[in-house]
């Protein structure tokens, strides 16, 4: 189940580009481990939300259809912090929320490192020896994050069913 914003118009570079962004809440089928994932402090949980952040360039005169004027799309934080005019309805500090968000929190259940591990030369874990890269590990969303995205792009939070935990008590 996916539940996914519009593409929302955040603002324009000075050179009139556009950039539009799209935000996303899943909740990924369980893993190899059942419906536990391993959290980036080593604890285990089943929670599952995926937050995915995408940001679209389009040209000053261009579109979001695909004509050929998308200048770049994916990751395009930097350009983020770049605008230098912005779309009715976003502030600066809504913008800076955006980018906090966006670079802390995309693909939360893809963490190649744990909360002990800074950056990928920081050696394995000193409380467990993980190793960076070893497994993807699951940060857990915040509910500031997970309303602000869900209020600032307008969609709804999905909500699991009835999880594989209730079905093979009952």
């Amino acid at each position: 189940m996916t539940h996914k914003s519009e593409d929302v118009l955040v603002g324009r570079l000075t050179d009139g580009t556009k950039l539009y962004v799209q935000a996303r809440f899943d909740l990924p089928a369980d893993g190899k481990d059942g419906v536990w994932r391993e959290a980036v402090d080593h604890t285990r949980t089943t929670e599952r939300l995926r937050l995915s952040v995408v940001g679209t360039l389009v040209a000053w005169n261009g579109s979001l259809d695909r004509n050929g004027t998308w200048i770049g799309v994916g990751q395009t934080t930097e350009s983020l912090m770049a605008l230098s005019e912005l779309a009715t309805g976003w502030t600066v500090a809504d913008v800076v929320k955006l980018h906090e968000i966006w670079t802390k929190y995309h693909l939360n259940d893809m963490n190649a490192g744990c909360v002990h591990q800074p950056h990928p030369d920081s050696g394995n874990c000193p409380h467990t020896g993980y190793k960076w890269g070893q497994r993807w590990l699951f940060k857990p969303l915040p509910y500031h994050v997970v309303a602000w995205i869900s209020d600032k792009f307008e969609i709804e939070v999905p909500t699991p069913g009835v999880s594989t935990i209730e079905r093979t008590v009952s």
